[in-house]
């Protein structure tokens, strides 16, 4: 098994804990996971993503939201709010990757400068990074390796 596959089974027994436990977002990052990395999904995520669907397909509920149990606020601001956020993750991950690739340390000035670059605090960096991280179900160690592509 390579590192990648130890590392997709790992994240996705996560997922799997998470969604046993009532996080049902953890079903669509799983669903996420196996479509972007052309992963076969294991068989609760077949068996859960097929039964929201059921369930939509057979008029058992009105929209995919409530088939997989999820909800997103309707208020415009926040999901202005929650796009804007989440294209800022995604930069700001790709950005500080690329500092890595390049031999940069990520320390308090690090994520200070990309604070500037991006206009948010350091703090806010941080907390964007790992969630770019948790995306990818990475928690990197301090001298953190390129995840594959």
């Amino acid at each position: 098994m390579s590192e990648f596959t130890e590392h997709a089974a790992a994240v996705l027994a996560s997922l799997q804990k998470r969604y046993d436990t009532g996080d049902k977002d953890a079903l669509l990052e799983a669903l996420m996971w196996c479509l972007s990395f052309k992963i076969l999904a294991p068989d609760w995520v077949r068996a859960h993503t097929n039964g929201a669907l059921m369930r939509y397909w057979l008029y058992e509920v009105e929209t995919l939201d409530e088939a997989f149990g999820v909800e997103r606020s309707k208020d415009p601001r926040s999901v202005a709010a929650g796009r804007r956020a989440s294209r800022l993750i995604s930069e700001i991950w790709q950005h500080i990757w690329t500092q890595i690739d390049s031999g940069k340390s990520r320390d308090d000035e690090f994520f200070a400068a990309v604070g500037r670059k991006f206009g948010i605090s350091k703090t806010k960096v941080k907390e964007y990074w790992r969630l770019g991280n948790a995306a990818f179900g990475l928690h990197p160690p301090k001298k953190a390796k390129r995840p594959p592509r």
